[in-house]
């Protein structure tokens, strides 16, 4: 509620006199001024209306009384007759600012940029100088020239540097365009896919128009890498043998492709591919003739896995082989590319899987089999103590409940609960294992580990208050990103006089979040928790609140979940009564001080930055649905976090209001 005082607003200007007694000042009377001007169209933009120039009816003229640009309420406005006439009368002596609302798809001209006061007359009526006439205001409009761009452009591959582009009439416009330079089309210098081209014309008028004309860049080929290629010398091994889809050439710079007929001896060979009419460049590749393929064997192979990991490479090699076909068994595990060895893994899968890769040859073949464990994922939600009030003012304990739950993902819920190994630590140091319970769930789709932790105050001999980071990990790292929280915030704090504290988290639905800059993640933090927390009181006069806010906002980024902290100070409080029963809080917190947790390489804040937050009572526990919004913004004052962009209300500014 309010300490006392009043809340005062005011709104100064000029405007008309409604009574007065003349156009001169006498006994008792006041001067009664006119302003007055035509509005014309200025077909040449020169600023000065001349012969065959038109009047513009319809347009708003208006008295701008509050200065601020803009025709709004307060602001005395005319329209222009048929003639294209306008005028103000009865008003009062002073200075008076006259603009207009500028028609759709014109510009003003008079008074111009170049005018003092730029596009706006500047009138002070007074007793000797109470009529001014002439008070003209030109707008200009463009037509826009007919500009076509026909023909077809031929397609480009995405190493051509130079293509002349023609078709674009009248002449003397100009193409524009990615890697248009002049009238050249530089295909190396765009993308792949279709591209749109510009052809812009600016007539006597400075009126331009534009037309556009499509051409395609075709992606040319990377050079191939076919690696080794090895034969039998009493079988056949010509260039019909290689890999089929490519061009074969023996030497770097040749310009003829062997055929297929040619046979091939031990040394260097190169190849191209072509796609769409390009030709790669040249990719250099070994040719060995030998007796016998060798043993099959995979390179570096992963035998440990998370269920629906990302595709894996099983790549195995063979001496003097031909070939490697891969297999993998059972067939629910998932699909293998069987040239490649490449493992797309069946998202419903875990257990064991065996791959096979057999390597032929023309000297014969050879196999060998790696088993691969499928481990099931699983979710991890902190749902401990997030705040905790040690009760002393002079500092005290409070023993906080560190409570982390892993559950079943809905990926494996055929599959037996297994995070392996669990540590819990706080500040970097792992608790005991003789401190964290471990509590699995009757059904086995949950296991609960909490210990509880016990902080004292002064910390580090001073502070009332501490943050914990507690983090946690498993043996088994199966953990889904979009389903698991790798950390979290526990604030314990001293309670100090006449503070009221509070915290707790909200969960957007509809949020907005711009996170810190070059970071990689969705526009808005939906479905995380956002943890906050405050302390504030007023000052001895009443008049200030002091006390500080802290708030921890997740964000699923491209490697994993961040944590930003903002911290924040008051700067003033207003309590609005809505109904008997309904009471609105807004609280709004500056020298804000923005930072990234998980990674401590980016940490931003003060200029305007601010904390909104807007607290909505409706009445005791369970008779209504109370409402708290958090609104943030950056050192620019852009927007930065807002936890509702659909139902957020008006944010109060610091200076919208005077406590006394």
């Amino acid at each position: 509620h309010w300490p006392g005082g009043s809340l005062f607003m005011g709104v100064s200007g000029v405007g008309v006199l409604e009574g007065s007694v003349g156009n001169n000042p006498g006994a008792g009377g006041v001067v009664e001024g006119i302003i007055s001007g035509i509005k014309y169209n200025d077909l040449n933009k020169s600023g000065t209306r001349e012969n065959g120039e038109g009047v513009l009816s319809g347009v708003t003229i208006y008295l701008d009384n509050d200065n601020d640009n803009t025709f709004s309420t307060g602001d005395v406005s005319t329209t222009t007759d048929g003639d294209g006439n306008y005028s103000f009368g009865d008003l009062l002596p002073g200075t008076h600012t006259v603009r207009e609302v500028v028609p759709t798809n014109y510009t003003q001209t008079e008074p111009g940029a170049s005018h003092t006061p730029a596009f706006e007359y500047a009138i002070t009526i007074a007793a000797d100088n109470f009529n001014h006439p002439n008070n003209n205001f030109g707008n200009f409009t463009c037509v826009a020239p007919t500009v076509t761009f026909t023909g077809t452009l031929a397609a480009q591959c995405s190493n051509s540097t130079t293509y002349l582009l023609t078709g674009g009439a009248p002449s003397g416009g100009s193409y524009s365009g990615d890697g248009v330079t002049g009238s050249n089309f530089n295909a190396s210098a765009t993308s792949t896919g279709e591209h749109t081209i510009t052809y812009t014309y600016t007539d006597a008028n400075g009126c331009s128009n534009t037309a556009t004309n499509i051409t395609t860049v075709n992606a040319t080929p990377d050079p191939p890498s076919l690696g080794p290629q090895t034969f039998c010398s009493n079988a056949s091994h010509t260039v019909g043998d290689l890999p089929t889809g490519y061009s074969y050439y023996d030497a770097s710079n040749g310009t003829t492709p062997l055929s297929a007929s040619t046979e091939l001896s031990t040394g260097t060979y190169y190849a191209t591919v072509t796609t769409t009419d390009c030709e790669s460049a040249k990719g250099s590749f070994a040719v060995t003739v030998n007796p016998s393929t060798g043993a099959t064997s995979f390179t570096l192979p992963v035998t440990t896995v998370c269920q629906d990991a990302a595709n894996t490479t099983y790549a195995a090699t063979a001496a003097n082989s031909t070939s490697i076909v891969y297999s993998v068994l059972p067939a629910g595990a998932g699909t293998i590319n069987s040239a490649t060895g490449v493992m797309n893994w069946d998202a419903a899968f875990s257990g064991q899987a065996t791959i096979k890769a057999v390597a032929s040859g023309l000297c014969g073949t050879t196999e060998t089999e790696v088993v691969v464990t499928v481990n099931p994922t699983f979710c991890v939600a902190y749902t401990g103590d997030l705040f905790k009030n040690t009760g002393d003012p002079a500092g005290g304990t409070a023993t906080v409940n560190l409570i982390v739950v892993v559950t079943k993902s809905p990926l494996s819920s055929s599959a037996a609960l297994n995070p392996g190994t669990f540590t819990m630590l706080v500040d970097g140091s792992p608790l005991s294992n003789a401190s964290v319970t471990t509590t699995p769930s009757a059904d086995g789709t949950q296991i609960t580990y909490s210990a509880p932790y016990t902080v004292a105050l002064p910390y580090q001999g001073t502070s009332l208050s501490r943050d914990l980071t507690v983090t946690w990990t498993f043996g088994n790292s199966c953990t889904i990103s979009s389903c698991s929280e790798t950390s979290t915030i526990v604030t314990v704090s001293a309670p100090a006089d006449d503070f009221v504290t509070g915290g707790g988290y909200i969960i957007p639905t509809d949020s907005y979040f711009k996170g810190r800059p070059g970071s990689i993640g969705d526009m808005h933090v939906n479905g995380a928790k956002n943890n906050f927390g405050f302390n504030v009181k007023w000052n001895k006069s009443l008049k200030n609140l002091q006390g500080n806010w802290n708030t921890i906002i997740r964000r699923m980024e491209s490697d994993g979940i961040h944590l930003y902290q903002v911290k924040a100070k008051p700067s003033t409080l207003v309590v609005t009564k809505i109904s008997d029963k309904s009471y609105r809080a807004d609280m709004v917190f500056t020298s804000v001080n923005f930072k990234d947790l998980t990674t401590g390489l980016w940490s931003d804040g003060g200029g305007s930055s601010s904390v909104n937050v807007s607290v909505i009572d409706n009445g005791e526990p369970a008779s209504g649905v109370d409402q708290i919004f958090i609104s943030i913004k950056d050192k620019n004052g852009s927007s930065w976090y807002t936890s509702s962009t659909s139902t957020l209300p008006a944010n109060i500014r610091a200076n919208d209001a005077t406590i006394k």
